[in-house]
């Protein structure tokens, strides 16, 4: 289809001075208006919007002209518009018309596309026609409000293909938009809509999804901006203050942004709303400039929220919310770098502050997500903490995990100007408990950082390990007995999980020590690895997963032997779930 479009263009282009050529364009257009707008052919509109694009795009048909010719038609033809659009002007119908087919998966992309190539060629009304439209209110206001009315459920389309290049093409007329739609009043805010606001026929609902859904779009595209209140550390009350009395608690328009106090966008993450939360949170994390530092109010909005954010009962939001401290990290070390590399050693006073600032939030996160690992937590809590730490962890801000562990951005991009330690022995217990856990994933979570902790510890060992020999007072020989000391730590872990196996005889349980039986054995794998390939010393005798594998085989014949002589002494001591578990 592609090709006949093409093709089609170039001869319209080769043509256009000829006599009869307009007129074929026009009866050509307007089968594909017909397509749109009057039948609602769905097997043709993909390929219709696909040619009203080109024709547009290649400027074979002006906007204006594609009015014109919506407007030849007999006014009772597109039967199919519905009563409410007469209020609308042509350019409102024909707009609102493209609208509905972003409803449709398969279709929404390309009326994106249209719609977009219409606003770049200046589509618009002649005059302010419509209702609302003035010079604070975008002239497409109303179609947009009576398209999300018609389809509230695909506001996510919407911000997909529709908003960014609606909002880019009026970017003078977005903050009257947002005020329309109740901007101040949600943010909790003195002030008032702007006139005609009453106009506005949605439910509250809905008003407050597209409200939150524009100021999310405008942020990715740099239409709003955060800023902050105060060069310290704000205090709690003025978190939970009222915004009478915040002085600076007020919008501003600086080179044509919008900038909202970051204070006033933390409020957003303690609403009982869920739509609420997520934009609150996407507003003050999200940013066009990845090195943009984050504000002092912004980390303390995040300390006093995280908590019960990643204790919500909803996995979707968790998710969600687990996606941001993603994104927050990213941004962190990517503006930590900056600070340091990007001004060179002439660190002054405000970046030093940021950067400290920057540094004592790692540290508090680090910290905050130990104590959810705490026995006595909930599950959303232990799941939100593995979680959290496994982000930390592949960060790269811990110098000993190894890079091909690290994410996609830790790997190419800048590194973190200070480190910490993720895992220590503290850690391990809590995760080695969480093996035991009665959730399958906190167990296998807990899992896999404790192999990434096992991975990094023996790559540790073989970087500062060295041929010569070394005094008992030397760095390495401290490394070593500090993981002896851990080593035998997890063989008494191990020896607890197995007793409380027997004594239960639970089936998480019995996953659980098989869980440990793996990380075993991929410890022993790594080890062997790391001593064949390192050369420090000659590798003598069987492979340890072999021995392992041996020692399970035996625990199961010997559980085998118990039953024949008393079964019912088999089923209490003798459990094999977790035998069967690790083998398989």
């Amino acid at each position: 289809m592609k090709q006949v479009l093409v093709t089609l263009n170039n001869l319209y282009s080769q043509s256009y001075k000829l006599v009869g050529v307009h007129t074929e364009r026009d009866r050509f257009l307007g089968n594909l208006l017909d397509v749109l707008i009057g039948s609602k052919q769905h097997s043709k509109a993909k390929a219709a919007f696909h040619a009203i694009t080109l024709f547009t795009n290649k400027t074979l048909v002006t906007p204006s002209e594609l009015v014109d010719l919506y407007k030849s038609w007999p006014a009772d033809y597109f039967h199919n518009m519905k009563p409410c659009t007469n209020r609308f002007s042509a350019e409102g119908q024909l707009f609102l018309g493209f609208m509905d087919w972003i409803s449709l998966n398969d279709i929404a992309p390309t009326a994106g596309l249209l719609v977009s190539a219409l606003l770049e060629k200046g589509f618009s009304p002649s005059k302010t026609s419509d209702g609302l439209a003035s010079s604070t209110i975008p002239w497409w206001t109303l179609p947009v409000l009576q398209s999300v009315q018609d389809h509230p459920q695909d506001l996510p389309k919407y911000r997909m293909h529709l908003f960014p290049a609606l909002f880019a093409s009026e970017s003078a007329t977005y903050r009257g938009f947002l005020m329309l739609l109740g901007l101040e009043q949600q943010l909790g805010l003195q002030g008032s809509n702007v006139e005609h606001g009453e106009e506005v026929d949605l439910l509250p609902e809905t008003r407050t999804a597209l409200l939150f859904t524009a100021l999310q779009v405008g942020k990715e595209n740099g239409l709003i901006q955060e800023i902050g209140q105060c060069s310290r550390l704000p205090t709690r009350s003025a978190l939970t203050s009222t915004p009478e009395s915040t002085a600076s608690s007020t919008i501003e328009i600086r080179n044509n942004i919008i900038c909202i106090p970051d204070l006033v966008l933390g409020r957003l993450l303690n609403s009982e709303s869920i739509i609420t939360r997520l934009a609150g949170l996407s507003l003050l994390v999200t940013s066009t400039q990845s090195t943009r530092s984050f504000t002092l109010g912004t980390l303390q909005c995040i300390k006093q929220s995280l908590p019960h954010l990643l204790a919500d009962t909803d996995s979707h939001f968790r998710g969600e919310v687990q996606s941001f401290l993603k994104a927050v990290l990213d941004r962190m070390r990517a503006s930590t770098f900056f600070m340091v590399r990007g001004n060179g050693r002439n660190v002054g006073t405000s970046e030093s502050t940021a950067l400290a600032s920057h540094q004592e939030f790692i540290v508090w996160l680090h910290g905050f997500l130990i104590t959810e690992l705490s026995p006595t937590a909930s599950y959303q809590r232990h799941i939100s903490a593995v979680k959290g730490l496994h982000h930390l962890l592949r960060s790269g801000i811990d110098p000993s995990v190894s890079s091909d562990v690290l994410s996609r951005l830790a790997q190419n991009s800048s590194q973190w100007p200070f480190n910490i330690t993720i895992i220590n022995d503290i850690v391990r217990r809590l995760l080695s408990d969480m093996l035991l856990d009665p959730f399958e994933d906190v167990r296998q979570g807990a899992l896999d950082i404790l192999k990434l902790d096992a991975s990094s510890r023996q790559h540790t060992d073989q970087d500062t390990k060295k041929p010569s020999c070394v005094t008992h007072s030397s760095p390495t020989s401290i490394l070593e007995h500090g993981h002896a000391d851990s080593y035998a730590q997890e063989s008494l872990t191990f020896d607890r999980a197995r007793a409380i196996m027997l004594r239960t005889g639970r089936v998480d349980h019995a996953d659980g020590v098989a869980r440990l039986y793996d990380l075993r054995s991929f410890r022993n794998s790594q080890k062997h690895r790391t001593t064949i390939v390192g050369d420090v010393q000659s590798f003598s005798g069987q492979d340890p997963r072999l021995v392992l594998i041996e020692e399970l085989t035996a625990s199961l014949e010997r559980s085998i032997e118990a039953a024949k002589i008393n079964i019912s002494n088999a089923v209490s001591n003798f459990p094999l779930h977790g035998l069967f578990t690790t083998l398989r």
